[in-house]
């Protein structure tokens, strides 16, 4: 379940990305590493920030 709910924020950042909110996709990304602090999609997304 952890793993759906930090998918679901690595989606949301994208969003947000994609819809010029930097900051808030960082964010939603680095929610997705509190929930799994091995989550690599959320860890590769924030590295190439």
């Amino acid at each position: 379940m952890t793993g759906a709910k930090a998918e679901t924020y690595t989606w949301r950042g994208l969003i947000s990305m994609q819809q010029g909110d930097v900051e808030k996709a960082k964010n939603d990304w680095e929610q997705a590493l509190t929930i799994n602090p091995d989550y690599g999609w959320a860890k590769m997304l924030l590295a190439a920030q």
